[in-house]
């Protein structure tokens, strides 16, 4: 999910991507995806990021290729959230289970 918060005059403050997922014992893992050099890449990562970000921008559905656009041209401002949600109900945010990156703040 991403959410943009802006100012009253319009302009974006911050984006916040956020993952969720659910966990019946309270252990959380993000999933890994095989990368174009023969690496792998961890969801929530900088490379799945820029993945992610490329489709959206090729997408036939212009809201997802502005928003792509929004995400580079801010992407000092996006912060990446990890929410965990228990079998007893609760939600946790896990950020600590997030992946180092480069670009963008946890």
């Amino acid at each position: 999910a991403v959410g943009i918060r802006r100012t009253a005059a319009g302009e974006i403050q911050d984006i916040m991507i956020v993952e969720s997922k659910f966990s019946a014992d309270g252990a959380v893992k993000l999933a890994r995806y095989k990368g174009g050099r023969g690496g792998h890449y961890q969801q929530m990562s900088d490379e799945w990021m820029r993945s992610v970000l490329d489709r959206m921008k090729k997408s036939t559905n212009q809201e997802l290729i502005d928003l792509s656009k929004q995400i580079r041209v801010n992407n000092t401002k996006v912060s990446r959230k990890l929410n965990v949600l228990s079998a007893d109900g609760n939600t946790t945010w896990a950020t600590d289970k997030l992946p180092k990156t480069e670009v963008y703040k946890s």
